[in-house]
């Protein structure tokens, strides 16, 4: 009789148990346990070669890294999104590919800015669930992520690490993996990181124009625009080259003291009276400024008068030519002034004392950037400062 009752209570726990096992799993899940985080560890980071970002406001980025570790990207303009852009963190002109300084549509061949990459990739790593919705919540949060928000896919070759869709809704972003929506947090960047997703474009672009070892450089050729190429009077070009102590191939005068002592130096200073040997400590002092040069973005500048190239030839690679100009800007930040009856405009474009408009090409790449005269000052020097 005693079994039997066991039995029936046995019979009876099981199921009851069952359910308290079910629901307590259900609520160590709900209460943010063993959730499917959206969440990178970081061998899965180190892994990611190739990330494809779609904005909010159809503009599409795809980065790719090389075998060197060099990462580039692209931009390119899917159908425009009739939400309101704004509302996601940005700006129209951000929106806008061809506003952007060195970006274009279609542009495959940008450099990017690998520790700015390094740090997006990071958030992946760092970031956390905020809040999961209740059931309600999840279906507008989805419906408001389809439409207005964008997607993100991690890749290492043809395997897909990592997939998303997102979208900013006031204070919160929203992350949508799978069949789950969640409210996310990261203390990685926490005033900056959301702007990964929606911001602008040149916070992508690397900033690092050229970056060379003195022992790097083949050649550095500046023209100054009003001088008169090949002739006496251009008093201010010149080029130094480092010549290999085997090479007596230079364009060189083959009779007087000049070509004796250019032959037998290692660097040699070219200019319109001819050539002459240069102290290695000179020019390696001079090379060595094409070290660690950064450039800024385009942005809004005028491009006033030339003032001179500059043609860098490394030791391998590619040779860079730097076109200088004036940055020139409105002297009266565009105020109207009284003319008699009318009133009229008067614009006076004057030269920027800080900062030049340089036109930078390389190879098939061309890009104009602004770079600041404490920059250019170490670069262009002219003929007489060598001796």
């Amino acid at each position: 009789m005693l079994q039997g009752k066991a039995l029936k209570k046995i019979l009876f726990l099981v199921p009851a148990l069952a359910v308290v096992a079910l629901l307590a799993i259900a609520l160590f899940h709900r209460m943010g346990g063993k959730v499917h985080e959206p969440v990178l560890d970081s061998a899965q980071i180190a892994q990611v070669d190739r990330v494809i970002l779609e904005r909010p406001d159809g503009v599409k980025l795809r980065f790719a890294k090389d075998l060197d570790g060099q990462w580039s990207f692209g931009v390119a303009k899917t159908a425009r999104r009739t939400a309101d852009v704004s509302s996601q963190g940005a700006s129209l002109q951000d929106s806008d590919p061809s506003a952007q300084a060195g970006l274009s549509l279609d542009n495959t061949g940008a450099i990017a800015d690998a520790a700015q990459l390094l740090d997006f990739l990071y958030v992946f790593n760092f970031w956390e669930i905020a809040r999961i919705p209740s059931v309600e919540e999840a279906r507008n949060w989805k419906d408001f992520i389809h439409r207005q928000g964008g997607s993100l896919k991690l890749k290492s070759g043809l395997k897909t690490l990592f997939r998303i869709r997102f979208a900013r809704q006031g204070e919160l972003f929203l992350v949508q993996l799978g069949s789950q929506s969640y409210a996310m947090q990261c203390p990685w960047k926490s005033s900056s990181w959301m702007d990964y997703f929606t911001g602008g474009l040149k916070i992508w672009q690397n900033r690092l124009l050229m970056d060379f070892l003195y022992s790097e450089i083949r050649s550095v050729e500046v023209r100054y625009s009003d001088a008169k190429t090949g002739t006496d009077s251009d008093t201010l070009s010149y080029k130094v080259e480092c010549r290999p102590y085997d090479d007596a191939s230079l364009g060189l005068p083959s009779d007087s003291q000049v070509f004796d002592s250019c032959r037998s130096s290692r660097y040699v200073l070219h200019t319109c009276s001819g050539c002459q040997a240069l102290a290695p400590a000179v020019a390696e002092n001079y090379f060595s400024a094409f070290a660690q040069i950064s450039f800024e973005p385009l942005d809004d500048a005028q491009m006033g008068q030339k003032l001179y190239d500059l043609v860098l030839r490394p030791m391998e690679g590619d040779s860079i030519c730097l076109s200088v100009f004036e940055k020139v800007s409105d002297s009266n930040n565009g105020s109207v002034v009284a003319s008699g009856a009318d009133s009229v405009k008067d614009i006076v474009l004057r030269p920027d004392i800080f900062k030049a408009v340089v036109v930078v090409r390389q190879a098939s790449r061309q890009d104009t950037v602004q770079l600041p005269y404490v920059f250019l000052d170490r670069l262009a020097k002219n003929a007489s400062w060598f001796r």
